[in-house]
């Protein structure tokens, strides 16, 4: 490779890296007292026990990477205390902590839980610039901050994704000009699918998938959750175009066969759409099917375990490496 080459290569690279991280630090968030992560990639996998933390550090990355003013710090703690069913209680703290830190190469902010005689105050911190709310306005929207939401950074949870955030995505994937795209993936999933088509039904969305061999159009439901999750991941990540996504229990709903086929995907969009992702799981073959799709070392796998000390910890691990312990009965998944 020449002089030429490798500028062009390199500008390609920084280019397209520009809206990505590579670290998180951590300190008094939910079960981590101080955890930093360094090395993360475009496609990033985090495993480890129950409990370890595995969702809690994906929300401390949502929480982070959303907050690019006060409105959407405050709307994004809104929104994962619902996705817990919990929009009346803060837990983010470390048990007998009141201050709560993270950091990534965008941005630093902080949280500071604050008993006054009339009110429950919490001080949001972006970059040092700092804003207090009573802690009940955090569940009364529109605050009075500049409003300006973000709008390429999705979260999709562990279960089956609610048809009215999937027909939003879709509606996101139109607008960019990649429903054929859509239809040709899912042929992946499934070679009888021919295309997806979204319909208002009694004013409520309702996808209807057209098969071969078959007259009408089938509802989605009805194709079961594998094809809901792999859909609604096909659309997440275009809907986070030059943004972050985030995919708790990746593998949920979908057959152990097909996530060689899930992780290809994945793998393939993130790049053309230039998206962040920060997926967990606890299966090993989801694993499995992720490192045989990182031969290239675009990804990274992060392990959570506690060490001697009963600190919650992680590991970083490249192809080579995870290869290495999934061959020979090292451990991957925080035992």
């Amino acid at each position: 490779m020449d002089g030429v080459d490798y500028l062009i290569m390199r500008y390609y690279k920084e280019e397209h890296m520009k809206n990505q991280i590579s670290f998180i630090e951590i300190e008094n968030f939910k079960t981590f007292d101080k955890l930093r992560i360094d090395s993360f990639k475009r496609v990033n996998l985090i495993s480890g026990k129950n409990n370890l933390g595995k969702t809690a550090l994906i929300e401390a990355l949502n929480l982070n990477l959303s907050s690019i003013d006060f409105n959407n710090l405050a709307k994004t703690i809104k929104d994962v205390l619902k996705r817990r069913g919990d929009d009346i209680e803060l837990d983010f703290f470390k048990q007998g902590n009141s201050n709560l830190f993270i950091k990534t190469d965008i941005r630093d902010i902080n949280l500071e839980y604050l008993h006054k005689i009339s009110e429950i105050q919490i001080n949001l911190t972006i970059n040092k610039e700092t804003q207090g709310i009573d802690a009940s306005r955090l569940f009364r929207f529109p605050l009075s901050f500049n409003q300006s939401y973000i709008e390429n950074i999705k979260f999709i949870t562990t279960g089956s994704t609610d048809i009215n955030y999937l027909a939003e995505l879709y509606g996101v994937l139109v607008t960019k000009g990649k429903d054929d795209f859509l239809d040709e993936s899912l042929k992946i999933f499934d070679k009888n699918i021919v295309s997806v088509k979204l319909i208002l039904e009694k004013n409520k969305p309702k996808f209807k998938i057209e098969m071969k061999n078959t007259p009408n159009r089938i509802s989605l439901s009805s194709l079961g959750d594998g094809i809901n999750r792999f859909m609604a991941i096909i659309c997440a990540i275009w809907a986070s175009q030059d943004g972050f996504l985030f995919i708790d229990e990746v593998e949920n709903g979908i057959h152990y066969t097909n996530y060689s086929k899930l992780w290809k995907i994945i793998f393939e969009i993130s790049k053309e759409a230039n998206c962040q992702v920060f997926a967990t799981t606890h299966s090993k073959e989801c694993i499995e099917a992720f490192n045989k799709q990182n031969k290239e070392n675009e990804a990274t796998f992060i392990e959570l375990y506690k060490n001697k000390k009963d600190e919650i910890v992680a590991k970083t691990r490249d192809y080579e490496q995870l290869e290495y312990s999934l061959t020979h009965g090292g451990s991957f998944r925080g035992e």
